[in-house]
C-alpha cells in the first residue's frame, strides 16, 4: 500500500468530489444502516476517519481526474480545454474542430434519414445508426460517419482524434 492510498475522510470527499458527510456516514453507518466501508478500508484515528483508496474506488468509482485537451499541431502546444471526464473531452474536441474548420458536420439521426442524405447512406451502406444516437459527425475526408461511443474513455477519444486527423493529446492530472 502506498502513502497516497490512505487519506482522511475530508480529503477523500474533496478528491472524489462528494460530500464529506457521505464519506463519514459510509465509515460509521447511519441510524439502522451498517457502515459501507469494510474494517480494512477505513478506521478512526484520534477522532478522524481514515479511508483507503481501494475502499473509495469500490464505493464511488475511480477518482475523478482533470483531463487537459492540448493541440500539439502548433509551434507551441495550446490548451484547448480542461475536462472532468472523457465525454467532456470528446465534446471539447468536436467543438474546437467546428470552430477551426468546416471539416466536420454534425447531424441528427433525423437528418441522416432524410432525403438529403440518400447519397451518403448509399456511400456508407454498412453504417446503421442506433435509435439512441444523438449526433452523427461526417468529415470531408470521406472516412465515414463518426458517432459518439457507448463508452467515453481514452481509447474512444483517441479514435476520434485519429478519425479527425487531429494532432491533439489528452493529459491526465
Amino acid at each position: 500500500m502506498k502513502f497516497d492510498d490512505v487519506m482522511t475522510s475530508a480529503e477523500a470527499a474533496k478528491r472524489w468530489k462528494i460530500s464529506p458527510v457521505t464519506v463519514k456516514q459510509a465509515c460509521s453507518g447511519q441510524r439502522n444502516t451498517p457502515p459501507r466501508f469494510t474494517s480494512e478500508e477505513c478506521r478512526k484515528a484520534k477522532g478522524t476517519w481514515l479511508v483507503s483508496r481501494q475502499g473509495m474506488e469500490r464505493l464511488y468509482g475511480e477518482e475523478p481526474k482533470m483531463l487537459k485537451v492540448i493541440d500539439t499541431g502548433l509551434r507551441s502546444p495550446k490548451l484547448i480545454a480542461e475536462a472532468e471526464n472523457y465525454r467532456e473531452a470528446w465534446i471539447a474536441i468536436v467543438t474546437e474542430d467546428f470552430k477551426g474548420s468546416p471539416c466536420v458536420g454534425e447531424y441528427t439521426l433525423e437528418d441522416w434519414m432524410s432525403d438529403d442524405f440518400e447519397d451518403l447512406r448509399e456511400k456508407y451502406p454498412d453504417f446503421q445508426p442506433g435509435d439512441k444516437m444523438q449526433y452523427i459527425y461526417l468529415t470531408e475526408y470521406g472516412d465515414g460517419p463518426i458517432v459518439e461511443p457507448k463508452i467515453f474513455n481514452r481509447e474512444s477519444v483517441s479514435d476520434l482524434l485519429s478519425h479527425l486527423r487531429m494532432s491533439y493529446r489528452i493529459d491526465e492530472e
